[in-house]
């Protein structure tokens, strides 16, 4: 027997519908409403979900990749090392060539020829930078200006990915509290949406299911796996990963297992190339986007576009759902 407490429940606010699931049922109920609004019954209640969802969505975008930045995912401190180990690495035989009679000058740039340098960690790269730029300013007479320029530039780039990761761990918390008060009062307009559409279509259940999907708001099991995809991709070539009408509870991991740079964008047709629209993704470097970050909720083709003119480029691909 159902009990007065359960036909009285809020089904949007149960502490088991995801933040994913409940976006993704609100994105969808709006356009419904906004359907069956010919007589301007549901005009109230589509304000008020129009001015309560975008806070709410925004919050689930926000902490979605500040969580991804604070993991250095994206090109920040790990990616400033990446590059100065590539940058020491390839002036190596420069600086023995210019020193070949003063072996003492090459100590001063290699110590332990590159070995120092690979066993680099987040609590030796600030001092290895400084390290190597203070070396080149102290010979920058035996070297190009633009080499002892590049050479000192490591540490200050570091040094502000470090304070961006940093700042977006404390940013992060405060989203997730400001998330949590939008989703609130997402749910109790939900609630009120309810009960309208209840005593607009006089209980006709055909008419609600029209519109309320209970269902979106169960969550597919994350082993889910909408689509998967391994490939490589030519120079300044755009391949179509997905058709599919995407809400915000559709996830992709993207592993850029190439030497080029990519871009993966949400596109209106399968061969338009992600430029404005989108994120890139280094080579060498993996990440986790939500939809709504990659461009227009309205496209329906997931797009990856190799922004290389010269080099073929690979990329691993996942398609699931929250």
């Amino acid at each position: 027997m159902t009990s007065l407490e359960t036909l009285l429940a809020n089904p949007y606010a149960n502490v088991h519908v995801s933040n994913f699931r409940l976006a993704g049922a609100v994105f969808v109920l709006i356009p419904k409403l906004t359907a069956a609004n010919g007589g301007g019954e549901y005009t109230a209640v589509i304000a008020q979900l129009n001015t309560a969802y975008p806070p709410y969505a925004d919050k689930i975008v926000e902490i979605a990749t500040g969580v991804s930045l604070g993991k250095g995912f994206t090109v920040t401190r790990e990616g400033v090392a990446a590059d100065f180990v590539a940058f020491v690495s390839d002036n190596q035989i420069d600086v023995q060539v210019i020193y070949k009679l003063n072996p003492t000058k090459i100590l001063e740039f290699y110590p332990q020829g590159m070995k120092t340098y690979n066993a680099g960690n987040k609590g030796s790269w600030m001092s290895l930078m400084d390290f190597y730029g203070a070396a080149a300013t102290a010979n920058h007479a035996d070297f190009p200006a633009q080499f002892v320029i590049d050479a000192n530039a490591f540490s200050g780039r570091y040094h502000a990915a470090s304070d961006t990761q940093s700042g977006e761990q404390t940013i992060v918390g405060n989203d997730r509290g400001d998330r949590d008060t939008n989703r609130i009062a997402l749910e109790d307009v939900c609630f009120t949406m309810l009960h309208t559409v209840f005593i607009v279509t006089q209980g006709n259940l055909t008419k609600i299911k029209a519109i309320i999907d209970l269902k979106s708001l169960e969550s597919h099991p994350r082993t889910t796996v909408l689509h998967i995809n391994n490939a490589a991709i030519a120079p300044d070539t755009t391949v179509n990963l997905m058709h599919q009408n995407f809400d915000i509870t559709y996830v992709i991991f993207v592993r850029n297992i190439g030497i080029t740079d990519l871009r993966i964008c949400l596109s209106h047709d399968a061969t338009t190339a992600c430029t404005t629209d989108g994120q890139t993704l280094r080579a060498g470097h993996a990440h986790t986007y939500i939809m709504p970050t990659l461009g227009n909720l309205a496209n329906t083709f997931l797009n990856i576009t190799n922004l290389d003119l010269t080099n073929n480029g690979a990329y691993e691909v996942s398609v699931r759902r929250e």
